[in-house]
């Protein structure tokens, strides 16, 4: 069994990580599958950031079996996240 990731990585002063926060709460919420939800503050854990290349927050991130599927760098709408999940499942 493939192992499905989603990585938010944000940061406390970053104002649309704020906003986003609710709708990836919800989206984790609604999600039925076994994909692992993880939150990654920049700051306290700079060195991850690195290793997924992350240059701007915030930026979520889609993974299966450690292989980077898909990014969303900055604010979508909800569909574009839900679109991004269903590809992760699908995967």
């Amino acid at each position: 069994m493939s192992k499905k990731s989603v990585i938010r990585f944000t940061a406390t002063w970053c104002a649309p990580c704020r906003a986003l926060k609710p709708v990836m709460e919800n989206l984790q919420k609604e999600d039925t599958s076994n994909i692992s939800w993880e939150t990654i503050d920049i700051d306290v854990l700079p060195e991850t950031a690195l290793a997924y290349e992350i240059r701007s927050v915030p930026t979520v991130v889609f993974v299966k079996d450690g292989e980077i599927l898909s990014k969303l760098v900055g604010i979508y709408p909800r569909t574009e996240y839900v679109k991004a999940l269903e590809e992760l499942e699908n995967a």
